[in-house]
């Protein structure tokens, strides 16, 4: 591995950590699971997705979308 490799390598690491810290940060943001939900999708769009959807699931098995983040313009 030469040095512009190991550059890449670091920067393309640090990048992912910083994105694991902002998810983090988003969830940990709040106690209400559907806001911390929201949070994480607007972090996942435009760095990581052109779109994000969360959900959710009740103890009775029905599904609901808490969350759809466009990308933003």
């Amino acid at each position: 591995m030469d040095e512009d490799d190991a550059d890449a390598a670091l920067r393309a690491a640090l990048d992912q950590l910083a994105f694991a810290t902002r998810s983090a940060a988003a969830l940990s943001s709040t106690l209400d699971a559907v806001e911390g939900l929201r949070r994480v999708c607007r972090v996942l769009v435009p760095g990581l997705a052109d779109w994000s959807a969360a959900g959710l699931v009740d103890e009775d098995g029905a599904a609901e979308r808490v969350c759809l983040t466009p990308t933003r313009p």
